[in-house]
């Protein structure tokens, strides 16, 4: 705001010193003929001058960083969190893209491969939907909220669906969610794994006889 105020005055004073501002009639005949003799660098420094104040202006209305944002809060961050996964059991291709920023990086449970671009990620949340995962029951989760603009949520749960061909899918899973100049709150990076079995238990050590 400094600068584009500084801006601003100086190009007020140059084209003050050019003859600007109200006139009367007889002052405005004066300007007329001295702006035939106007130097071309003075013109070509107002156009300047123009241009960076309206580069300036423009630069006001993008998105404030991220230290200048207010404060996430964990309850925040967990309610961004729980409508994501129940937008997962909507069953729904267009409300569960809609959660994922369009250059995201994600791992899919199903797939082998990291999946870098839109057309991938479309494919694979087409062949997630068409497993029918009405249910998420997330039992273990942690939030880690990295600035106002940026958290990540880590846990381990199970899909469940009542008509899909798998009934029971567990799961643990990372999400990195970024806030956009809109406001709205996007996932960027997604890791999905099933989950491994437990360990098995030690066989008890053969007694003597």
């Amino acid at each position: 705001e400094r600068a584009n105020s500084l801006v601003r005055r100086r190009a007020a004073a140059i084209i003050a010193s050019s003859g600007g501002g109200p006139m009367t009639d007889g002052a405005q005949s004066t300007r007329a003929h001295r702006g035939k003799g106007l130097p071309m660098n003075r013109i070509v420094t107002l156009a300047s001058l123009a241009a960076l104040a309206v580069a300036a202006a423009g630069c006001q209305k993008t998105a404030p960083a991220a230290q200048d944002q207010p404060k996430l809060t964990d309850s925040e961050a967990a309610a961004i969190a729980d409508k994501t996964q129940a937008e997962w059991a909507a069953m729904d291709v267009p409300r569960d893209e809609a959660l994922y920023a369009h250059d995201v990086v994600a791992f899919d449970a199903l797939d082998p491969k990291l999946s870098t671009d839109w057309a991938n990620w479309d494919r694979l949340q087409q062949e997630f939907i068409k497993g029918k995962f009405d249910g998420v029951n997330v039992t273990n989760r942690k939030i880690q909220v990295l600035d106002p603009t940026t958290f990540v949520v880590s846990g381990e749960g199970t899909l469940t669906s009542k008509s899909g061909p798998t009934k029971s899918f567990p799961v643990r899973f990372t999400d990195v969610y970024e806030k956009t100049a809109d406001g709205k709150w996007l996932i960027v990076n997604e890791h999905v794994s099933s989950t491994p079995p437990p360990p098995k238990a030690p066989a008890a050590p053969a007694t003597k006889t």
